[in-house]
């Protein structure tokens, strides 16, 4: 071989060598990325997690709070109907 093939042959493997070197750079970027990502991704996770929780233990009081409030209507219902009844009773008592 001569000199010109041989440094051709070298900077053909160089040429190899380097492109080899910026594929694992990009290949190590996108490894960073892709943690970087499932990082995320689990964050996320527990944050709805804490949201849905939070959501569902504001619903559970509401639910406890409409109920209470219908029991409360109910009761205010039948005194009112009660006291209805019992006005018309005396009503008629008085008559006599």
């Amino acid at each position: 071989m001569t000199d010109n093939e041989v440094d051709s042959v070298a900077n053909k493997m160089a040429e190899r060598i380097m492109a080899a070197v910026h594929m694992a750079e990009r290949l190590k970027g996108i490894e960073v990325q892709a943690e970087r990502t499932a990082s995320d991704l689990e964050s996320e996770k527990a944050t709805r997690a804490r949201e849905n929780e939070r959501t569902q233990t504001t619903l559970e009081k509401m639910q406890t709070s409409i109920t209470a409030l219908s029991k409360s209507n109910w009761t205010a219902g039948g005194a009112i109907l009660t006291a209805l009844v019992l006005w018309d009773l005396a009503k008629h008592f008085i008559k006599i």
